[in-house]
């Protein structure tokens, strides 16, 4: 969320896999799933099946 906020990534930006972020932050896939799911909630990504994760069009 910090990365999003600050500018670090922009609308549209593709998020990285859940494998790459439990690995680059060293927690499992389910705490990184959750954690989609929590930013998903509050708009800050999207999820298009068979596409990705991106970042959402939250106003900050």
């Amino acid at each position: 969320m910090d990365r999003i906020e600050h500018g670090d990534l922009a609308t549209g930006d593709r998020i990285p896999s859940e494998t790459r972020l439990g690995a680059a932050f060293k927690v499992s896939r389910l705490t990184v799933r959750q954690a989609l799911y929590e930013l998903r909630m509050e708009g800050y990504i999207i999820r298009e099946r068979g596409r990705g994760t991106f970042v959402g069009g939250v106003a900050v």
